[in-house]
């Protein structure tokens, strides 16, 4: 509701969103498309019936991300597998020359052709359109000899070629290798990179306990929420910008008492607060509790990151970089995470960009300053003419030498981020 209200433009492309997912939700005698099905080899909520879509549906259900949109997800594989089955079958048939209308896909040497796109770049003219069309059976005929007037005949070869070419010339192979996962919450950084010093100047932030800390990062209950978790306290951080709040007043009551009255939060995240470590939260823990949430979402935002920031360095680069590095290697694995997660997901940079003039902006480090010792000449030192193409190979290079147990988490056990590790 925040975002189409007031755009008819928006407001109708809303509705015929919504049209399309409830016809989804009707197929299977009533279960949904999606009945059953499993998502990552885990079932999907509720036997995968689809929840319903409103204005106070949370933005993450409908963007593709792994956790709050995996319902989209999975409904993008199921649907693009249906047309990519199709045309492989088609390329088939145009090899053994079954029928004269599928020629345009016969390639040489009895092989066959078709093109091949990734999903974020299709136009709606590439993606198979289901509605029958009654204009095929203009090709019938009615019999004109005597005593077969009341007999139709169809032109087989006319209808194969009228079939091909309204449902099956311009459609492509849908690649899903890499679908464009986008998390929603990192948009609140695309506005305003600095929003965090915001909320400090409206409400004095201090850390939680380490205890509270770790309780968090433990807890279960967030395995499968982060991504809303974040996107919910963007909201809330928002908020606290604008109408300020006493610092020890709970999130949960901030939550319950002024977001969702207003519509801007639905009822399952104070529900979710509640139940879990981050109960005792206060609002001046709200930046803090961010940074933790997003520490645990962080991996998961890594491997999302745009594949031309993920160039290897050249091997004489990175011996250079360790030789001139001043720079504490924590905190550094910190900055490049939070640039990565925050910003690259959302903000398109050129590859070509100095990272020294990335690095050298105080609020990508922890505590939004730089650590005791660094100035900006150590910064632009340490990481001399590496470019921001190379930023996650710098990170992985950070985290092998960073101790076994570290401030974000020991996450050697982990796949590494420059592998490609999701596959459909």
């Amino acid at each position: 509701r925040r975002v189409h209200g007031g755009n008819k433009d928006v407001e109708q492309t809303f509705r015929n969103f919504v049209s399309a997912w409830e016809k989804l939700s009707q197929v299977n005698e009533g279960k949904g498309f999606l009945y059953g099905e499993k998502f990552n080899s885990k079932p999907l909520p509720n036997n995968g019936r689809l929840p319903r879509i409103t204005t106070e549906t949370p933005l993450a259900v409908v963007c593709l991300n792994d956790e709050a949109g995996a319902f989209l997800v999975r409904l993008v594989q199921k649907l693009a597998n249906i047309q990519n089955i199709l045309l492989e079958q088609v390329v088939l048939n145009s090899v053994k020359k079954q029928s004269g209308a599928l020629v345009y896909y016969q390639h040489i040497n009895g092989t066959g052709m078709i093109q091949s796109k990734n999903f974020h770049t299709l136009r709606e003219t590439e993606v198979l359109q289901y509605e029958w069309q009654d204009t095929h059976l203009w090709l019938a005929e009615a019999g004109t000899e005597y005593g077969w007037a009341s007999d139709i005949r169809y032109n087989f070869e006319k209808l194969e070629f009228q079939l091909a070419v309204n449902h099956l010339f311009g459609l492509v192979h849908i690649g899903l290798d890499q679908l464009p996962y986008f998390e929603f919450q990192n948009e609140m950084f695309h506005t305003n990179c600095k929003i965090l010093e915001l909320v400090e100047a409206s409400v004095p932030q201090e850390p939680l306990s380490p205890n509270e800390t770790a309780s968090i990062r433990k807890d279960e209950r967030m395995n499968g929420n982060t991504a809303l978790l974040l996107d919910s306290l963007t909201t809330v951080i928002g908020a606290v910008c604008r109408t300020k709040g006493d610092p020890n007043t709970s999130v949960l009551d901030y939550v319950e008492k002024l977001l969702v009255p207003s519509g801007q939060l639905t009822t399952d995240i104070p529900k979710l607060i509640r139940n879990s470590a981050m109960n005792v939260a206060k609002l001046c823990h709200l930046v803090n509790l961010y940074e933790i949430v997003e520490d645990i979402r962080g991996d998961v935002a890594i491997e999302c990151a745009p594949a031309i920031y993920k160039e290897l360095m050249p091997e004489g680069d990175t011996k250079r970089f360790w030789e001139m590095c001043k720079l504490p290697i924590e905190p550094l694995y910190a900055s490049l995470r939070r640039f990565i997660i925050r910003f690259l997901q959302v903000q398109s940079i050129a590859p070509q960009t100095q990272l020294a003039d990335i690095m050298t902006e105080p609020h990508w480090w922890q505590s939004r300053a730089f650590p005791t010792g660094v100035t900006v000449d150590v910064v632009r030192e340490s990481v001399f003419d590496l470019l921001v193409k190379h930023v996650c190979a710098l990170l992985e290079s950070v985290r092998e030498k960073l101790p076994k147990s570290n401030a974000i988490g020991d996450d050697r056990a982990k796949p590494k981020m420059l592998k490609k590790i999701r596959k459909f």
